[in-house]
């Protein structure tokens, strides 16, 4: 428990740290709104749609610091011998970004993106065989995530973009070498 609250109360001041820096060190601001492409690890679960917003300050070099907010729900289904097994997972992402562009370009800009963040889950689980079903319902956890990306953010007009992007997540609750991809169109307004 403890664990748990220090790590939300750490990603809640990662997230507030941006939104209290002064004025002089902004060069500017972004926020956005964007749509994914979400396809995990295990291959038995369906890719889905994701959605989100994102926030992030500029420094007078183009280094981005931010927070964004994602959910996405999957689902997906398993079989083996004569033991059927179906999964529905949801998340919701709070996580803390930095944004390092490639470049100074006034119309594309590629830049990496990492960071890291808190995933909360729910898992609805049933399992059915030859002598009977086993269902869980609202099996609730929290994962800490860390996640690595590129995008190229393209200007439309002076104050809005559109963001394609790519990004592989990984989760401490999963364990092992499990990494999910997610492709990401953004679409966004600079401050």
């Amino acid at each position: 428990m403890r664990r748990s609250s220090f790590l939300v109360l750490s990603a809640l001041m990662l997230l507030a740290a941006p939104l209290l820096a002064p004025a002089a060190w902004a060069q500017g601001k972004d926020g956005e709104i964007w749509i994914g492409s979400y396809h995990p690890d295990p291959s038995f679960m369906d890719s889905d749609i994701s959605f989100g917003l994102r926030s992030m300050i500029r420094r007078p070099d183009g280094l981005g610091f931010g927070g964004e907010i994602g959910y996405v729900s999957l689902s997906g289904e398993a079989t083996s011998g004569g033991v059927t097994g179906s999964v529905d997972w949801d998340a919701f992402f709070v996580d803390f970004l930095f944004d390092i562009p490639l470049g100074h370009s006034k119309k594309a800009v590629p830049s990496f993106t990492f960071g890291t963040g808190l995933a909360f889950a729910n898992l609805d689980s049933e399992v059915e065989g030859r002598i009977g079903s086993i269902e869980v319902d609202d099996l609730d956890g929290t994962s800490f995530t860390a996640q690595a990306g590129f995008g190229i953010k393209l200007v439309l007009g002076d104050h809005f973009y559109l963001r394609p992007a790519a990004r592989i997540r990984w989760f401490e609750a999963r364990g092992g070498d499990d990494l999910d991809t997610e492709y990401i169109l953004g679409f966004g307004r600079t401050f």
